[in-house]
């Protein structure tokens, strides 16, 4: 849903002779990695939880990111990524639970392939969600 929205986005922008701007997380993240004194062309791996792992995903899919920082790896938790469009130099994984409906809210599976894993994870055991002391 958020990738279709900037899509729609990005034309209009590129007409008004403006580049598309980031969504605000990923600007601060970009600041964040300046602020860290991380420097053009040094590698980075980009990680996040949910909405996080699409703001990572958004990053390492990112043409002008991408001519800044060497995108290694990104691995998500719990993120719908499917349809990002994220080059095969870098490696993706996205970690999933099983019960977790929100790595599905794109509608497109998080592929496995030669560089992309998804890991599908399960409660360990039938008592790790009851409390000591109760259900």
């Amino acid at each position: 849903m958020i990738r279709r929205v900037d899509r729609l986005a990005t034309p209009l922008a590129e007409r008004l002779g403006r580049p598309p701007e980031l969504p605000q997380a990923q600007r601060m993240a970009v600041q964040a990695l300046q602020d860290a004194g991380i420097r053009s062309g040094d590698t980075v791996v980009l990680t996040g939880h949910s909405l996080g792992g699409i703001d990572a995903a958004g990053l390492a899919a990112n043409q002008e990111f991408r001519s800044r920082y060497d995108v290694q790896a990104v691995t998500t938790y719990g993120a719908p990524v499917g349809d990002f469009a994220i080059p095969a130099e870098t490696s993706v994984m996205a970690v999933e639970h099983v019960d977790d409906l929100v790595p599905t809210l794109d509608g497109v599976p998080n592929p496995d392939g030669e560089h992309r894993s998804t890991v599908r994870v399960n409660t360990p055991y039938a008592g790790a969600l009851c409390y000591k002391d109760g259900p």
